[in-house]
């Protein structure tokens, strides 16, 4: 008889070092007599990811076959999200703490984007329904970025740090840029899984229902979908605050900083935009991006976090920023061109 995945889910963590089972405790209970509607749209999210997962899929670009997925939600104190393997799965956990934080992050941002998406539609955009669209398609990308670890071959066997359990844990390697270039190619493949969900795929027709948007054309439909993935990926970004980067300390960095990251999905998003829609201008221009970026900052940073988003930017168009994106370019081709094609 089968083991039920949930259970080996669990069972990993107590095989921990004590200093990590302090911090992740298993995996979170949502079967609970007082479930709120909050937890019934996690189990229901939970359903729908791993059937996505575990689907058919693309694997040109997978380093190797891997086991099957499952992904499910950790009982944590830490905002973290993790890629391990045990007992014959390849697992993707998203503890509690960062679930919440991106529910607040998409209900700030639900309530402050209709006014600026009114004008283009002709039915008002409910705040509460836009919160779970950001929300579902923020989830989502974070485990499709956490997939790419798997099929890319960079994700850990075991977690087996000791002290350092924060995704972003400082290290003394002076040059980080190969540990960067992981993150921005999970962030590229993961554009272009849910870009296929949500505009082209199972995803979309609720989405679409949930935004009251069936009577807009199928374009008009798809460039705000397109919209709330450019917003809810830039949220995720933002569950932390934007670091004050400088030419020396940018390559120290365990990620690469928010303003890099999104340079590099706006590339992703072009890419996608014009396989899927040949011969067609790409829709989602510079300054439409910048003008959701700047929504997205205001909402979820204020003022004052917002200013560090538009100085990282301003670092990347300077000398040393362009610099910098180029070698860390070299470094994502490179190791995009040693994964072998199944």
């Amino acid at each position: 008889m089968d083991i039920d995945p949930e259970l080996i889910f669990h069972r990993y963590f107590s095989s921990l070092n004590p200093t990590a089972q302090s911090h992740f405790r298993g995996k979170y209970d949502l079967t609970k007599p007082s479930r709120t509607d909050f937890d019934r749209l996690l189990v229901d999210l939970k359903d729908s990811i791993n059937d996505s997962l575990n689907s058919p899929i693309d694997k040109t670009r997978h380093q190797s076959v891997s086991p099957q997925f499952h992904f499910d939600y950790i009982d944590s104190d830490l905002e973290h999200a993790m890629a391990f393997r045990h007992d014959g799965y390849s697992f993707i956990g998203v503890t509690e703490p960062l679930v919440n934080k991106a529910w607040v992050l998409c209900d700030s941002l639900g309530r402050f984007t209709p006014t600026y998406l009114r004008p283009a539609l002709r039915n008002p955009v409910d705040p509460d329904s836009l919160r779970v669209v950001f929300f579902r398609i923020l989830l989502f990308f974070i485990v499709a970025h956490e997939y790419t670890h798997h099929v890319h071959g960079n994700s850990p066997v075991t977690y087996s740090q000791e002290d350092k359990v924060a995704e972003e844990a400082a290290t003394e390697h002076a040059d980080k840029l190969d540990d960067q270039a992981f993150e921005i190619d999970a962030d590229g493949y993961a554009t272009h899984i849910v870009l296929r969900s949500l505009v082209a795929g199972n995803a979309r027709m609720s989405c679409v229902s949930l935004l009251n948007i069936e009577e807009e054309s199928v374009t008009v439909q798809s460039n705000v979908l397109l919209s709330c993935f450019v917003m809810a990926v830039g949220a995720f970004l933002f569950c932390r605050r934007p670091a004050e980067v400088t030419s020396v300390n940018i390559y120290d960095l365990g990620h690469p900083p928010q303003a890099a990251r999104m340079h590099f999905i706006m590339n992703e998003i072009r890419l996608w935009y014009i396989h899927t829609n040949p011969g067609e201008e790409v829709w989602m221009t510079p300054e439409r991006f910048r003008f959701f970026m700047e929504i997205v900052a205001e909402s979820a940073l204020g003022q004052s976090g917002s200013g560090k988003w538009t100085r990282q930017g301003q670092f990347l168009l300077s000398k040393e920023g362009a610099e910098y994106l180029q070698k860390l370019d070299e470094h994502r081709i490179s190791y995009i061109r040693s994964i072998p094609a199944n």
